[in-house]
C-alpha cells in the first residue's frame, strides 16, 4: 500500500514547482525584451514589460538578482520611453516608484530635508546631447550661461544612499533614500563606519549626501566568513553594504569594513555662506568636502 505525502510536502513541492515555472518564464519574457527596441515593442506587450521589471527589482532586493544591473537599467529604459511613447500613466508602474521604502524593520522613519532623488541612466550619446540641450535650456532661461559648458566626471559607485543631517557642525541623524520624502533613521549604525566625519567645522544646518560601499575585498573576506558558518551568502557587495547598515547590532556594522564617498549638498547656499569665491560649482563642491574630512570620487582616482 502507498503511503500518501504528506500535505505540507506535497505543499511545498508545488510552490517550489511554481516558483521554477514562474523563473523559467520570466527569463524567457527578459530575453524578449532585451532584444526589442522602442520601434519594435507593442502597447499591448507594457504590462508584461512591468511585471518582469518588477521581477528583478524584488529578486533584487531579496539579495537574489538574476539579471545584471545593465541589463535591468536596459530594460527600465524602454518601459520608460515605451510609456511615454503610447503616452500611458500607470501609477502602480515601476517608473513611478522612486525607491523600496521596507517595512519588515525595526527602524524609525523620518522627513528629508529635501526630496532625495535617484540618478538617471544613459549608454548612448545621444542621450547626453539631449541633457546638455536641457542644461543650455535652463541656463538660458537663468541667463546664467556664460561661454562653453564645464563638466564634472567622477566614479558612480554602487552602493546606498544616504543622506547626514549636521547641526552645528556634529552629526545629529543618518537617513537612507527610501521613497524619496522619508527615509530610515540609520544614524547608529553609521556612526560606525570610520570615512563618515562625526564633527565638520560648519555652523548651521546641513545636508551632506553620499554612497555607502563596500570594497570587493571586504566583500570577498565577508562572502568567505558566512560560508564557513553556514550562513546565506550575499549575491554582490551592493546588497552587503545594504544589509550591513540595516543591522540591529552596530557592532556588526562596524565590523563589514564600510566606506562612505560623499558627492552631493542640495543647499549650496549653505555649503559656501562663509567662501569668499566668486560662485558655487560641483567642483568647488566636491573640493569642500574634501577639507571637511569626507572621501569623495576624486581621492579614489
Amino acid at each position: 500500500m502507498l503511503r500518501e505525502k504528506p500535505f505540507l510536502s506535497t505543499y511545498f513541492t508545488l510552490l517550489w514547482e511554481e516558483d521554477c515555472i514562474l523563473f523559467s518564464i520570466m527569463l524567457t519574457e527578459t530575453q524578449h525584451f532585451l532584444n526589442c527596441t522602442l520601434d519594435t515593442i507593442t502597447q499591448d506587450e507594457i504590462p508584461l514589460l512591468q511585471s518582469v521589471i518588477q521581477y528583478h527589482r524584488t529578486q533584487y532586493y531579496n539579495d537574489t538578482p538574476v539579471i545584471t544591473d545593465g541589463e535591468f537599467d536596459m530594460l527600465y529604459a524602454l518601459l520608460v520611453a515605451a510609456e511615454e511613447k503610447f503616452h500611458i500613466h500607470d501609477v502602480l508602474s515601476p517608473t513611478k516608484e522612486v525607491a523600496r521604502l521596507d517595512e519588515d524593520n525595526h527602524f524609525t522613519k523620518a522627513p528629508h530635508l529635501h526630496q532625495m532623488m535617484s540618478l538617471d541612466n544613459t549608454y548612448n550619446a545621444e542621450d547626453l546631447r539631449d541633457f546638455e540641450v536641457r542644461i543650455r535650456r535652463i541656463l538660458d532661461k537663468e541667463n546664467t550661461i556664460q561661454g562653453e559648458l564645464e563638466y564634472v566626471i567622477e566614479y558612480k559607485f554602487d552602493g546606498l544612499g544616504i543622506a547626514l543631517l549636521y547641526e552645528q557642525g556634529k552629526l545629529v541623524r543618518a537617513l537612507t533614500r527610501g521613497d524619496g520624502q522619508i527615509g530610515e533613521d540609520i544614524t547608529l549604525n553609521v556612526r560606525e563606519i570610520a570615512h563618515v566625519p562625526q564633527s565638520i567645522p560648519h555652523t548651521g544646518t546641513i545636508e551632506i549626501r553620499g554612497e555607502v560601499v563596500m570594497p570587493r575585498s571586504a566583500f570577498d573576506e565577508l562572502n568567505k566568513k558566512r560560508l564557513q558558518t553556514g550562513e546565506k551568502l550575499f549575491a554582490n557587495p551592493r546588497n552587503a553594504a545594504s544589509g550591513s547598515l540595516r543591522q540591529l547590532d552596530p557592532t556588526v556594522t562596524r565590523e563589514r569594513d564600510l566606506l562612505f564617498f560623499a558627492y552631493s549638498c542640495p543647499d549650496l547656499e549653505e555649503l559656501h555662506k562663509n567662501d569668499t569665491q566668486e560662485e558655487a560649482t560641483y567642483f568647488s563642491l566636491i573640493q569642500k568636502l574634501g577639507t571637511w574630512g569626507f572621501q569623495t570620487s576624486a581621492q579614489w582616482l
